[in-house]
């Protein structure tokens, strides 16, 4: 049965997957209650993947772990009546804020450009990477503007 997916289907149900087992681990779910799913279950890692993954993946992950179930002749118990309207909610909801940093300037650049040893190559590319990046990534916000309609087209 497994051939009968292309290579390509396979490595995205692989990726999303890879998602809902790390999302059961980090949600502590016990191995039982990740296949066969419950409704409840998926839902609530679904709800827990809310405005960390785009509707494209929470949409492949349910392909995928339906697919999953159906390759180990497992029940898919998921509700089909309720899986639209609670993907519809999860992919309303915002993402979770972030916390804001500081700016990365030269005098945090500086102290950990001077512990890079000049005669390892590996150390000289990090260094070099950092110098050649950082200018032009300072510069960024003199060319973009924060709004769209700000810019004045001729």
């Amino acid at each position: 049965m497994l051939h009968g997916w292309a290579a390509s289907t396979l490595a995205t149900y692989s990726t999303a997957l890879r998602l809902y087992h790390r999302a059961c681990d980090k949600l502590g779910l016990a191995e039982v209650d990740q296949a066969p799913v419950a409704s409840e279950v998926f839902t609530h890692v679904l709800m827990h993947l809310a405005g960390s993954v785009s509707q494209f993946a929470l949409i492949n992950l349910q392909v995928a772990v339906r697919a999953w179930h159906l390759l180990n002749q497992l029940p898919w118990t998921v509700n089909a009546v309720l899986y639209p309207k609670v993907l519809d909610a999860v992919c309303a909801m915002p993402p979770a804020p972030r916390v804001q940093h500081q700016p990365y300037t030269l005098t945090k650049l500086e102290p950990a450009l001077t512990t890079l040893s000049c005669n390892d190559p590996f150390n000289v590319t990090v260094y070099t990477c950092a110098c050649i990046l950082f200018w032009p990534v300072m510069c960024a916000s003199e060319i973009t503007v924060p709004v769209l309609t700000q810019v004045d087209l001729p």
